[in-house]
């Protein structure tokens, strides 16, 4: 029966399949040797993997405070009120400007629709303006073209200028608001743009004076009643067109135009008297300024021209002209007569003084009368 089973095929694979677990256990054991050590001390390893990552929590954790210490310090010290929202229009952070502005403590703010800083008629729209901005976040004007308002705690609005830009959380995304009242600027606006339309209705109803203003280029950009009454163009017709048109043609010929614009921009301005082309071809005798326009950078903006028509003053001076040299004529006629007939007064007395005896007879008659 054993010899049997020694030659069954059985038999030859259990045995097979034993021999190759004990040859398998071999280096399991091995392994183990070197692991259990390793096992024993793990505990102890734990212990400092969890200690170093307690260690670099609390570090960053202190970046972090840091980093939000910072960034609250720069938004306190920031010139304009800033406004944080979060995507549901809620207020999450402001600064004391914020307060100053607006007229709200922080405590009223936080947790608030912003719409409460956003005059009624605007409100309902602003909502979706919202979500553009949070579909599209980046860094712009709020309303670009647009009047904005703020509105205050006490009812009262104002104007204002808002930049927008998103801020990266861990809440998701954030918008930030800096919102500056700009009602000084407005009221300077208003005060220059009250001036320059006096000034510009002062100017239109002059007459007596052409003035009107070229580009850098030299052609026409405006026109008054004087320039039209004087050199005979409506607006229509010579605006855009270049002011060289109103010079005769031998001052063209020598590029006179030119060359007063180029004087005017170097130094400033020019005053020059000459003749000049009316519309119908016609020439009249003008005093002319040309002044240099420029920014407050320097860059030439263009120029103005004041043109008098000053043709009777130049005819009157004409005929003093004329008439001094009469004078002067009629002076050196007059000079001449009295000479000669000075001269031929002289000559008979002379005779008589010269005859015998005349001293003597001159001075008897002298002692008679005395």
């Amino acid at each position: 029966m054993e010899i049997w089973n020694i030659w069954h095929a059985d038999y030859w694979l259990a045995g097979v399949v034993k021999a190759v677990t004990a040859l398998a256990s071999v280096p399991t054991a091995i392994l183990l040797v070197q692991l259990v050590p390793k096992a024993l001390a793990l505990p102890d390893n734990l212990e400092r993997v969890n200690t170093v990552l307690q260690s670099e929590r609390k570090a960053a954790e202190e970046v972090v405070q840091a980093s939000e210490k910072k960034f609250k310090a720069l938004l306190q010290s920031a010139p304009d009120a800033m406004v944080i929202v979060n995507h549901e229009g809620e207020i999450v952070l402001v600064n004391l400007q914020t307060e100053r502005l607006f007229g709200y403590s922080t405590a009223e703010l936080l947790n608030n629709k912003v719409e409460m800083l956003i005059p009624e008629r605007y409100r309902g729209r602003h909502p979706s303006h919202r979500g553009r901005f949070f579909s599209d976040p980046k860094l712009r004007p709020m309303g670009a073209g647009l009047e904005l308002y703020g509105l205050r705690n006490d009812g009262s609005e104002f104007p204002v200028e808002i930049s927008l830009s998103p801020l990266e959380t861990e809440d998701g995304v954030l918008v930030s608001s800096a919102i500056r009242d700009i009602s000084e600027r407005k009221r300077a606006e208003e005060e220059l743009r009250l001036k320059e339309e006096r000034f510009r209705l002062m100017v239109s109803e002059i007459k007596d004076y052409a003035i009107f203003m070229l580009d850098s280029d030299g052609k026409v950009i405006s026109w008054n009643a004087g320039a039209e009454r004087i050199k005979g163009y409506s607006s229509e017709e010579i605006l855009g067109q270049h002011f060289s048109r109103f010079y005769p043609a031998d001052d063209l010929n020598k590029d006179r135009a030119a060359a007063e614009l180029k004087f005017a921009a170097k130094e400033g301005r020019i005053e020059d008297e000459g003749w000049r082309v009316r519309k119908d071809g016609s020439l009249f005798w003008a005093n002319v300024v040309i002044t240099a326009l420029r920014d407050e950078g320097g860059r030439l903006l263009g120029f103005v021209k004041v043109t008098r028509d000053i043709s009777e003053s130049k005819r009157i001076d004409q005929e003093l002209e004329l008439r001094n040299a009469q004078l002067l004529s009629s002076n050196s006629e007059l000079e001449a007569f009295c000479y000669s007939v000075s001269h031929d007064l002289r000559a008979p007395l002379q005779h008589r003084w010269l005859q015998p005896g005349a001293p003597g007879r001159l001075c008897r008659s002298v002692g008679r009368h005395r």
